[in-house]
């Protein structure tokens, strides 16, 4: 089993939960391009990050909640949907709203190409800008929280992949995105937030809808909207990514680990495991 990546110290402590992944450390800014470390930050009210420049690329996106931005001098307001880059030469200062912290994902990443890489996607380093809603972004951080968190030989290419396909949905134009009058995106991301906060705790569709206060079929459709799968999928996922970092990182038998996503049945756990992993639970932990 891989020896855990030790944690950089440029995180912020100010997040009272977060799901992290840290690849090799990286050499020269010639090097190819290659993701550095990342995750999803559940920001407290009192979340504050100020830096005069940074070592690495980065991009974040907000999934939930409210904050305040500043980017080399110009200020913005943080909602969900927003995702703005920063890097080397870029001051940048990131505020909680403390009535409604943010939940949002962040990569870090490095090499040749990497400043190019944003201009790509129209979100050069030091800007900011709306995403629309169906720009599947939040699914491909999952992702790579999930890829990421494998250590395995092909991690680095996977993530790297994932990051380029990232920047690709991102460099869809904002105008194909429809009007909302209704508010429909913002209960989906207020409902994915609650899924992303409380998976392991549910266990059906029903247990979801009902933590959002929303029809089961209305939540459905939320989802058909916005996202690439249905609500009970993006459980299953959630449970499953959750599951195989834990096999990986903790040591514990899978029979454990399924009690923690919610099955007492390891064997019924297994079957799940492999139909999103593609593999058992034990060529996962041994590949």
């Amino acid at each position: 089993m891989a020896e855990p990546k030790p944690t950089p110290d440029f995180l912020s402590k100010q997040v009272r939960e977060a799901r992290y992944y840290f690849l090799d450390a990286p050499g020269s800014s010639r090097a190819p391009l290659r993701v550095i470390c990342g995750g999803c930050e559940y920001c407290q009210p009192d979340y504050r990050v100020q830096r005069r420049t940074f070592e690495y690329h980065c991009i974040e996106y907000v999934m939930r909640g409210r904050g305040h931005l500043m980017l080399a001098g110009k200020q913005y307001k943080l909602r969900p949907g927003i995702m703005f880059s920063y890097g080397p030469g870029i001051s940048h200062i990131i505020r909680a709203d403390p009535d409604d912290p943010p939940t949002k994902y962040f990569v870090d990443f490095t090499g040749r190409g990497a400043k190019q890489l944003l201009q790509s996607a129209d979100l050069p380093c030091g800007s900011c800008r709306a995403l629309p809603p169906v720009s599947q972004v939040h699914e491909l951080m999952e992702l790579l929280i999930s890829n990421g968190s494998r250590q395995t030989p092909q991690t680095a290419e996977v993530c790297r992949t994932l990051l380029r396909l990232i920047v690709l949905k991102m460099g869809e134009p904002a105008a194909a995105s429809p009007e909302d009058p209704t508010g429909a995106h913002e209960t989906y991301l207020a409902c994915r937030a609650i899924l992303d906060q409380h998976f392991l705790k549910l266990r059906s569709l029903e247990d979801l809808a009902t933590r959002c206060s929303i029809d089961p079929a209305y939540l459905c459709r939320l989802f058909k909207q916005f996202d690439s799968c249905s609500p009970y999928q993006a459980l299953l996922r959630l449970k499953m990514n959750y599951a195989a970092t834990a096999l990986i990182k903790s040591g514990r038998l899978v029979k454990q680990v399924a009690r923690e996503v919610g099955y007492e049945d390891p064997y019924q756990f297994s079957r799940i495991f492999k139909r999103v992993h593609g593999s058992s639970p034990k060529a996962f932990m041994d590949g």
